[in-house]
């Protein structure tokens, strides 16, 4: 069994009911942390469209920028299944 104390430690029971959602209660402040971008590059899109709503995505695709677009090649949305470890597939 493992150390209670070992805050790495893989959980060897279940939790109680209670406490197996406990998530939902973090701040954001919990889940997420500055990011330190001292050394990082940031690059400004000259143009940008946010696609959040229905709506946006029709504009955006009434403008030039949708135009200049092209698709990605077939390799990135090809369909591929992968065997599970150590099984053949039939």
């Amino acid at each position: 069994m493992s150390n209670p104390d070992d805050v790495n430690a893989i959980p060897t029971q279940r939790l109680p009911l209670e406490e197996r959602w406990s998530a939902r209660h973090f701040s954001i402040s919990q889940v997420f942390t500055d990011l330190d971008l001292e050394e990082s590059t940031i690059y400004k899109a000259p143009e940008f469209s946010n696609l959040d709503s229905w709506e946006s995505y029709r504009n955006y695709m009434a403008t030039d920028l949708s135009k200049d677009i092209q698709r990605p090649t077939r390799k990135l949305f090809s369909y591929r299944e992968f065997n599970s470890i150590a099984k053949d597939r039939e």
